[in-house]
């Protein structure tokens, strides 16, 4: 599974969405989305809404991982995937350590 922020331009106007996508031979299949009102990142309950409702449509769906950019690592984010034994690879800001952002976030 992918997790990405993602912004569209339609008209004159600009969208946000938060998409949750699925790697299939190199590329990114997206799956499902939510639009987000604001124009930041996205917020730990939206991320977890997102996961459920494709728990909820493929109940017999494993997810091997989650993997996201750097602007997903939030404590509350990341203790909801540890709860919930969704493994996950998420990239960190250079020149942060793993060791480093374990510490800050004691997930």
């Amino acid at each position: 599974m992918i997790l990405d922020r993602t912004q569209c331009e339609f008209g004159n106007q600009m969208h946000n969405f938060l998409m949750l996508s699925i790697a299939y031979k190199g590329v990114a299949v997206p799956l499902l989305w939510t639009f987000l009102a604001n124009r930041s990142n996205s917020y730990a309950h939206q991320r977890k809404a997102l996961l459920h409702r494709f728990q909820r449509i493929f109940p017999n769906q494993n997810i091997a991982y989650v993997t996201a950019d750097r602007e997903f690592i939030e404590k509350d984010w990341l203790s909801y995937l540890v709860q919930k034994s969704i493994p996950f690879c998420i990239r960190i800001r250079a020149p942060r350590k793993i060791e480093q952002v374990a510490r800050e976030m004691r997930v």
